[in-house]
């Protein structure tokens, strides 16, 4: 209790792990792994802001004169620069470790750093920080090429199946796995830009790549990961090892399997990773956020009191959009900037084979009501209270639908009416909706579903491509 409260005050990584080496042995098992399962959702919240820290002034340059690809923690006194060292310093004590990438320094958590607290965790946790420490020891990519042998990114593909089949239950452990599971996957079918798999004149798979795949198949046949490298052999030789355009279709196929295997596209494993990702935001200085546990602030200067705000909304959904097989999800963004509106906008995160992204938006309004979100037959729901014209800011009272489709990353408005079919004819149908309105739909080669009979409630759902005159809607085509 004490940690939590301590953690809820925003103390950084340095001083909650001072909390943990305190108090550690004083606690059980699952008291500990609470903690340290606290302390590393901090050490991710607080990367970013190291991050733009060590981009400020001119600390990457000193960094750059001293050190080489790493900066070792025992080398700090190396630094002359008294603030940079109290930086490293406290990076360090954090858990963090420095690793040059395209000619400047990042932090990166030192998951070999948890190897101290063996004695206090299950073997879920040791044997997590041994697969994660072998990525943060030697980073499996660098500058868009592999660092480590073919061979080795199958043994840690090989490793973090293991794990995904003997932890099944979901935890922010099997998020961070199921991550590198999947780069691993990519890597070792692609390989990487300055790294790849096939010659790029011929296209012609590389031997050792070939090799390795051979090998993985004899070991592991029983796997996910066997079975897929086995099918793709079998495509691959039916080509002479060829990687040909139909060859490069079916890859992305091989994606879905461990996705749908090891539930990599449920409810938590999606929460877990729209609650820190970055999204677009016409509030923010420059233009996009990153939420840190669903959350993000950001002074307008260092002397205003005055702060930018964003939550996510607690309503998320998940489901198939873009018609791959895996969910993506729908989100809704709060944004108060510090004036009189708290502004609610709808953002829709696609799921790129456990890569999420942000690939639309949609600003719903100003002091509104959320009432539901909901993905169905690859379309988003929301259900919300919108103002009508003489209500006040406070108290929206129109109860309202709207649906989207989302197309090559755009996403399109649906236009959704609910009322009684008062006329059917070949050309046009007339709608009374719930406010009386008559609503006249033009027809061009459309028939009604069967058993729709006039008097009947029907609901209308149509895009939003049409000229509306008064009350009359003519449509561009028949979708």
């Amino acid at each position: 209790a004490g940690f939590i409260e301590l953690s809820g005050q925003g103390q950084k990584p340095n001083e909650l792990i001072q909390y943990i080496n305190d108090n550690i042995e004083k606690v059980g098992q699952e008291t500990a792994e609470i903690m340290l399962e606290i302390f590393e959702k901090s050490q991710r919240s607080y990367k970013d802001t190291y991050m733009n820290i060590l981009f400020e002034g001119d600390f990457q340059q000193s960094l750059i004169q001293v050190y080489g690809s790493e900066v070792l923690s025992e080398e700090i006194n190396k630094i002359s620069d008294g603030d940079l060292k109290d930086l490293l310093a406290e990076l360090f004590d954090g858990g963090y470790k420095l690793i040059s990438l395209e000619g400047s320094y990042y932090p990166f958590i030192d998951h070999g750093f948890f190897k101290r607290y063996y004695d206090f965790v299950s073997m879920e946790f040791k044997d997590y920080y041994e697969i994660t420490a072998s990525e943060s020891d030697n980073i499996y990519s660098m500058d868009a090429g592999l660092v480590i042998s073919w061979d080795e990114i199958a043994e840690r593909l090989i490793d973090s199946e293991d794990y995904l089949i003997n932890y099944p239950s979901e935890s922010i452990r099997k998020v961070e796995i199921s991550r590198l599971y999947m780069n691993y996957l990519s890597a070792y079918l692609y390989g990487q830009n300055n790294t790849p798999s096939r010659d790029y004149m011929t296209n012609r798979v590389l031997e050792e790549v070939v090799s390795s795949y051979r090998e993985i198949v004899e070991k592991y046949q029983q796997t996910i990961t066997g079975g897929i490298i086995s099918d793709y052999l079998g495509l691959l030789e039916g080509t002479d090892y060829i990687l040909t355009d139909d060859l490069f279709g079916e890859i992305n196929q091989y994606f879905i399997r461990p996705i749908g295997e090891y539930g990599l596209d449920s409810y938590y494993m999606l929460e877990e990773q729209v609650k820190n990702l970055y999204y677009s935001s016409e509030f923010a200085a420059n233009g996009y956020i990153k939420l840190s546990d669903g959350s993000y602030r950001e002074k307008y200067d260092q002397e205003s009191a005055t702060e930018l705000i964003i939550n996510l909304a607690d309503i998320i959904s998940i489901g198939d959009l873009d018609g791959d097989g895996i969910n993506d999800a729908a989100v809704i963004l709060i944004s108060d900037p510090g004036g009189s509106g708290t502004f609610y906008t709808l953002q829709v995160v696609i799921n790129g084979y456990f890569f999420l992204y942000s690939a639309a938006e949609d600003f719903l309004g100003d002091r509104i009501r959320i009432e539901d979100i909901f993905i169905e037959d690859q379309k988003i729901y929301i259900d919300m209270v919108i103002h009508k014209e003489d209500d006040p800011l406070c108290c929206p009272s129109n109860e309202v639908s709207r649906a989207y489709l989302i197309e090559d990353n755009e996403l399109i408005k649906l236009i959704v009416h609910t009322g009684l079919l008062e006329t059917a004819t070949g050309q046009y149908i007339n709608i009374i909706l719930d406010d009386g309105v008559v609503l006249e739909i033009m027809l061009d080669g459309y028939d009604l579903p069967s058993g729709i009979t006039e008097g009947d409630e029907i609901y209308v759902e149509y895009y939003a491509d049409y000229i509306a005159e008064q009350n009359i809607l003519y449509l561009i085509d028949k979708t």
